[in-house]
């Protein structure tokens, strides 16, 4: 996994430390990487953020087989190509839905990969999230970050909601068995999607006061 260049004339080049089959690709701070929005990074959607991922980093010639394939076409038609200052392409969603399938076990299609990255209004599930986010290594904060008051809110809502579970919960059946009654409920949450972005908040600021409390 190698990270791009901002290209000459653009600034220096970045680079940033992704662990990815054992390679140690140098240092940067992810700030780095949200600065080339362009914009606050609190106004940055999940798709924007994953986008800017996808722009900085970019495969090594034994990755994506087919990402270079099209830039060895694009060359020889006399074409230009999607690449950065060095050459490399961008990772395609069908090499990046299948190694999130073998690394992380999750299941994911290309076109759903689409779909994250260019609307504003779709979020993943937390499987999906966490391996977005192992297979760029970055916290689960970078792509869907704790930035409101109102999110802070719904946080320590959702982890005091959490602790209350986990103290009461009981087995259900008949000798203990069958499982654990779950009833989770999350004030202003009225649709699953909204309670499931709720614990996704909850536990990306928990993941990212972990590492801060490491720093």
């Amino acid at each position: 996994m190698v990270i791009a260049g901002t290209g000459p004339g653009s600034g220096p080049a970045f680079y940033t430390r992704l662990m990815h089959g054992g390679t140690d690709d140098g240092d940067v701070a992810t700030d780095a990487i949200l600065a080339l929005a362009g914009k606050p990074p609190e106004e940055l959607t999940f798709g924007e953020r994953l986008n800017l991922l996808w722009a900085a980093v970019r495969p090594r010639r034994d990755e994506d087989p087919q990402a270079w394939n099209k830039v060895e076409v694009a060359k020889k038609n006399g074409k230009s190509a999607d690449v950065d200052a060095q050459g490399r392409p961008q990772y395609t969603n069908t090499w990046v839905a299948q190694q999130l399938a073998e690394q992380f076990g999750v299941s994911i299609t290309p076109s759903y990969l689409g779909k994250l990255r260019h609307s504003d209004k779709i979020n993943p599930g937390l499987p999906v999230l966490t391996a977005l986010a192992q297979f760029f290594n970055v916290d689960t904060s970078f792509l869907l970050p704790v930035t409101t008051k109102s999110d802070l809110a719904k946080v320590a809502g959702v982890k005091e909601n959490l602790l209350t579970w986990i103290t009461s919960a009981r087995p259900v059946g008949a000798g203990g068995q069958g499982g654990i009654a779950i009833e989770l409920r999350i004030p202003g949450a009225t649709t699953p999607d909204e309670a499931q972005r709720q614990v996704a908040l909850a536990l990306a600021q928990w993941l990212e006061d972990q590492r801060n409390d490491r720093s």
